[in-house]
C-alpha cells in the first residue's frame, strides 16, 4: 500500500478539463507542513517508506521544498504527480524521487514540462507521461512525443467530469468515438517501443471481445480500484470519493486502510444503484458488476459539510 498525499489543490495551469478544480470549494487550500510531518512519522512507525505526492500541482505549495526535506530526513522516497512546471534543478536531492508522473497538455512542445522530463530522466528518475484525451486525433502525436523522450511510458485517460461537472469532459455517449483512436494509439506505441497504459475505467462495451482481451494487458478495466488519498486537512478518502472514511489519517490503523476502502458501501452505492446511462441498465457487464460504465465521479454531488464534505449522495446518471 502506498499512501497518496494531496498537499494542495491549487494549480497555475488552469486546464479546462481538470477534474480537481471543484475540490478547492470544500478543501483546505494547502496541507500544513507540521501535519505532513506527523503523517510521515505515523507511516514510518507503521513500516512505510514510500509515498505519492499530488495535487492540484504539488509544487505550487508555498512550502514544497520543506515537504521534500521532511520526506528526505524521515527516509521516504517520493513518487511525484506533477505538470512539470517546477524547476527540479532547484531541489537539493533529486535522489529522493522514486518516480514521477508528468502530465502533458495537448500542445506541450513549448511547455516547461519537457525540460523537466529531460532533467529527471538524466538523473535516472523513472518517468511516466500522463495525457488526458480531450478531443479526437491527438493521441498519435503524444505517442510519438513519448517515443522521442527516451521512449517514456505513457498513461492515457479520457477527460472525466469533476464533482459538479463544471469542467470540459468527454460525455458518456461519446466514448465509442475514441475506440479506434485508443486501439490505433496502442498499436503505434507497440511499434515505437513505448509502454502505453489506460488509466481509469472505460466502458467495456465500447470494445469487441477480442479487443477487450488484448487491452487488458494495457490496463483496461471496468471498475476502479480505490487507493488511500490524504487530503490537505488529513482526511482520508480515495478517487472519486475524496473524504470517504470521514476520519483523519492519524486516527486510523494503517492495516485497515485498504480493507476499509475496498468494497466500501458508499462506493458500491455509487457504482451499482444507478446506471451511468440508460444502456447500462440492460448491459451484462453492469448487471454482473464487471463495468461501472466509466468514471463515477460525476455521479456524486458536493455535500454540505465544509470540512470532510461527505458523505456524497447519488445524483442522476451521466449522459
Amino acid at each position: 500500500m502506498i499512501v497518496t498525499f494531496a498537499i494542495t489543490y491549487e494549480c497555475s495551469k488552469g486546464c479546462s478539463y481538470c477534474f480537481q478544480r471543484s475540490e478547492r470549494a470544500f478543501r483546505l487550500p494547502h496541507m500544513r507542513l507540521e501535519d505532513f510531518t506527523r503523517a510521515l512519522q505515523w507511516l514510518r512507525r507503521c513500516g512505510h517508506r514510500e509515498i505519492k505526492i499530488t495535487g492540484g500541482e504539488p509544487t505550487q505549495h508555498p512550502q514544497f521544498a520543506g515537504f521534500w526535506e521532511v520526506a528526505r530526513e524521515l527516509g521516504f522516497h517520493i513518487v511525484l504527480m506533477t505538470n512539470g512546471s517546477f524547476d527540479f534543478g532547484l531541489l537539493p536531492d533529486i535522489g529522493v524521487l522514486a518516480g514521477a508522473f508528468v502530465h502533458l497538455r495537448p500542445n506541450p512542445h513549448e511547455d516547461m514540462a519537457l525540460a523537466s522530463v529531460d532533467l529527471l530522466q538524466s538523473a535516472g528518475v523513472p518517468i511516466v507521461l500522463s495525457y488526458t484525451i480531450t478531443r479526437p486525433g491527438t493521441l498519435p502525436d503524444m505517442v510519438r512525443l513519448a517515443a522521442s523522450l527516451r521512449k517514456a511510458a505513457l498513461r492515457i485517460d479520457l477527460a472525466r467530469w469533476d464533482l459538479v461537472r463544471s469542467n470540459d469532459y468527454v460525455p458518456f455517449g461519446d466514448y465509442p468515438l475514441y475506440r479506434a483512436e485508443i486501439l490505433d494509439g496502442i498499436a503505434l506505441a507497440s511499434f515505437l517501443g513505448v509502454s502505453l497504459n489506460l488509466d481509469c475505467p472505460l466502458r467495456l462495451c465500447m470494445f469487441e471481445e477480442q479487443e477487450r482481451d488484448a487491452l487488458r494487458a494495457n490496463g483496461l478495466r471496468g471498475v476502479c480500484s480505490p487507493f488511500p488519498l490524504v487530503n490537505p486537512d488529513l482526511s482520508v478518502g480515495c478517487c472519486p470519493y475524496p473524504g470517504l472514511l470521514q476520519s483523519s489519517l492519524l486516527d486510523l490503523r494503517p492495516d485497515s486502510l485498504d480493507s476499509r476502502l475496498q468494497n466500501h458501501r458508499a462506493l458500491e452505492q455509487l457504482r451499482w444503484t444507478q446506471p451511468m446511462h440508460d444502456n447500462c441498465a440492460t448491459c451484462g457487464f453492469w448487471l454482473e458488476k464487471q463495468c461501472q460504465g466509466g468514471c463515477i465521479r460525476g455521479k456524486s454531488v458536493l455535500p454540505m459539510d465544509a470540512r470532510y464534505a461527505l458523505p456524497f449522495t447519488t445524483a442522476p446518471g451521466g449522459k
